[in-house]
């Protein structure tokens, strides 16, 4: 026992001996063994009868202590708990626990198997929510309370099913209370109100950690995450991930289109030639400035592809760069409308040579139709050829990467979020 048993006495009812727990304040004393609930202000006078109570599963009696906050508390009552809707029925165990120098709070045993621990709160939120204002409200109802932001949860009307041990109130079995509960990070806060709406409470609740649980001798909290307080927080650095990706998301974006715009300087063009014609002599000189040569290709292919072979050959006849590109183009219509796929145009790009005077060949080397048996009709082909400094591919690539990172932050926190929600009653249906 700790400082918290004041006196011994015996029941006035069954004459059994009682550790009076739980300081002055107490008012009512529910005897374990006769279920007689006593009056401590009045001499202990029976005030109530309470037979053949079943007693709920618990892993904590009254006279249990151990440290919270670094202070020793001592379990001085337990109150059974039944909600029942739809012919579903719900429990859970309080537990009024003491401190001589910190006063009353409450343990509470889940049907989950996790404990939570939860004190009065002496401030209230910017509004009281109740029943009625959430069966009315068009969107998950949400509250604040001493600068935090509090989520709808669940609604529940409870009743009290057994009794034992102290009180510094006067609880009564069949006494009902309705509940809302929002929720926070790490934190859940319960406005209570009685059925006469003459009480009113804020009570603030968190799980208890497992240093707290071994002090009463208890194991860890339960693996099963189906107590909302039981997701785990949300990322530490969620808000740089965000923040960051976010930012150089829209620095590469700026830098892709700045350099997107810049076409270049123009080198060599051609208007429309004739397949015929192939391959075509492009003559040009490579600036020294440049760091990347693009060859855009132009043809009227319809449903079906053209591919062009690229030689690049320097002023001595030494074959530089080779490479190729794919013209195609398809259209149709089916059951969902017109559609279109491809391009009948194609950008070719590779590392610009030494400056001086280049020669650019042009082939198409292969050609076909997207339909069997039917030809591809392409006639002609144009080409331009650029000098760039800056490609754009590698700002895009890496806006991409970090509109990803921050998709794949997101959409962790979404798959949190909707965790920490799931056994909320809140639907958005209509």
């Amino acid at each position: 026992m700790t400082g918290a048993t004041l006196r011994a006495v015996n029941c006035t009812s069954c004459g059994a001996g009682l550790d009076i727990l739980g300081g002055g304040r107490v008012k009512i004393q529910v005897c374990p063994y006769c279920g007689s609930a006593l009056d401590v202000q009045k001499d202990f006078r029976v005030v109530a009868q309470y037979r053949d109570l079943t007693r709920p599963e618990t892993p904590l009696n009254p006279g249990d202590s151990g440290i919270m906050d670094g202070i020793e508390f001592i379990v001085i009552g337990t109150i059974g708990w039944v909600e029942t809707y739809n012919n579903v029925s719900w429990t859970w165990v309080d537990h009024q626990v003491f401190s001589p120098t910190h006063g009353y709070c409450w343990i509470t045993y889940e049907d989950s198997g996790h404990l939570t621990v939860s004190r009065k709160s002496r401030r209230y939120p910017n509004r009281w929510l109740t029943s009625v204002g959430v069966e009315t409200s068009e969107q998950r109802p949400a509250i604040w309370l001493d600068g935090t932001r509090y989520a709808y949860y669940e609604t529940s009307t409870a009743e009290i099913n057994f009794l034992e041990g102290s009180f510094n109130w006067t609880p009564a079995l069949g006494q009902s209370t309705t509940t809302v509960t929002l929720i926070a990070e790490g934190e859940m806060i319960s406005l209570s109100q009685n059925a006469e709406n003459t009480e009113r409470e804020v009570i603030k609740s968190r799980m208890m950690r497992d240093d707290e649980l071994r002090s009463f001798g208890l194991a860890g909290q339960p693996n099963s995450s189906r107590h909302p307080l039981a997701t785990p927080p949300r990322w530490k650095h969620h808000t740089f991930a965000m923040g960051a990706s976010a930012a150089f998301a829209a620095v590469a974006g700026f830098c892709a289109m700045t350099y997107y715009g810049n076409s270049g300087n123009l080198l060599a063009s051609t208007n429309s030639v004739d397949l015929a014609s192939l391959p075509l002599e492009l003559n040009f000189d490579v600036p020294a400035s440049a760091n990347l040569l693009t060859v855009s290709l132009s043809s009227n292919v319809n449903n079906g592809w053209a591919y062009f072979d690229l030689e690049l050959e320097a002023d001595e006849d030494e074959l530089t760069q080779i490479g190729g590109a794919e013209v195609s183009y398809y259209f149709g219509r089916d059951t969902d409308g017109s559609w279109t796929e491809g391009s009948q145009r194609e950008t070719f790009s590779f590392p610009a040579p030494l400056e001086g005077p280049h020669t650019l060949w042009i082939e198409m080397s292969e050609v076909g139709s997207g339909t069997t048996g039917t030809a591809q009709t392409n006639t002609h082909v144009t080409a331009v050829v650029r000098a760039q400094k800056y490609s754009w591919h590698p700002m895009a690539v890496v806006g991409i990467l970090f509109v990803g990172l921050a998709g794949l932050v997101s959409a962790q926190e979404w798959l949190r979020q909707t965790a920490l929600f799931k056994g909320s009653d809140w639907t958005d249906d209509d």
